[in-house]
């Protein structure tokens, strides 16, 4: 993949090649790989695009684990383009995956950046339908001033 941002192929892990050598057998345009930052924040947004096209975004941790989320975004999307249906073109799947501490240190830093903190429930049980597969609850922001 056409690297930029400061990532080349050669700083993929094992398993994001793997990713990669997928996505190529099915484009005929090689993949581009970009980084994105937010200044003061330590996760990275990665970009995979072909021929002008994006087909996935993903937030990490760090640069490899951006990278391997949106290198599995793309590839979804490729290998779904003709069935109903959609895949979604970003994936947060790496804020459910990390562990307290990235996240109470993200949290701290999107507070530092905006002035803002949120406070939210996360619930999972609803009274009519029971336990849900997926989380949901209140959200608030506060300011920190």
């Amino acid at each position: 993949a056409a690297a930029a941002g400061g990532v080349a192929c050669e700083g993929l892990d094992a398993e994001g090649l793997r990713i990669l050598a997928g996505l190529r057998a099915l484009l005929p345009h090689e993949p581009a790989l970009r980084l994105h930052a937010v200044p003061g924040l330590d996760w990275r947004l990665a970009e995979v695009t072909a021929d002008g096209t994006t087909l996935g975004r993903a937030w990490g941790a760090d640069a490899a684990e951006a990278a391997r989320n949106a290198l599995c975004t793309a590839l979804a999307h490729v290998q779904t383009a003709d069935v109903p249906g959609t895949v979604d073109p970003l994936s947060t799947d790496a804020l459910l995956l990390a562990d307290r501490a990235a996240l109470d240190a993200l949290r701290a830093q999107l507070a530092a950046r905006t002035g803002t903190v949120y406070r939210g429930a996360a619930l999972r049980h609803d009274p009519v339908l029971g336990e849900l597969p997926l989380w949901y609850g209140p959200v608030e922001a506060h300011d920190v001033h």
